[in-house]
């Protein structure tokens, strides 16, 4: 199987949703990628896709945080 990895554009929005929700036997992890898409935080280079055969087979969103904490 032959798989190319690119950044997700609109058009793709629909399927990422099909495979979240495939893949957590549930939406609720779907709602919250829609979520962080409608973000300033949110950058398009870094939601990629696996597509297969003209399908996307996988998801991978990199989201930038903050962490923060106390110096020890």
């Amino acid at each position: 199987m032959q798989v190319c990895i690119r950044a997700e554009n609109a058009r793709d929005h629909q399927a990422i949703g099909a495979v979240i929700a495939q893949a957590f036997g549930q939406k609720t992890e779907a709602e919250l990628v829609k979520q962080f898409r409608n973000k300033a935080a949110f950058i398009p280079d870094l939601s990629l896709v696996a597509v297969s055969a003209g399908r996307i087979v996988g998801h991978l969103l990199l989201y930038p945080v903050e962490l923060v904490g106390t110096s020890h």
